[in-house]
């Protein structure tokens, strides 16, 4: 008798995977709203100022 191997990719586990990570998340109380979203990516992603780029160190 030959025994088939059975094997699953990575997109059938992800959905189990992603899941579990939303119930960690909200277990942990993170807040799932747009708003939270955007406060905390205000918070630590800015803007490049327009004009000339600086230049690298050592150009």
């Amino acid at each position: 008798m030959t025994r088939k191997k059975v094997t699953h990719s990575p997109s059938d586990r992800a959905p189990a995977q992603v899941e579990r990570f939303a119930e960690a998340a909200r277990a942990l109380g993170a807040d799932e709203s747009e708003a939270a979203f955007r406060e905390k990516l205000a918070a630590i992603a800015r803007h490049k100022p327009e004009g000339e780029p600086k230049a690298k160190k050592g150009e």
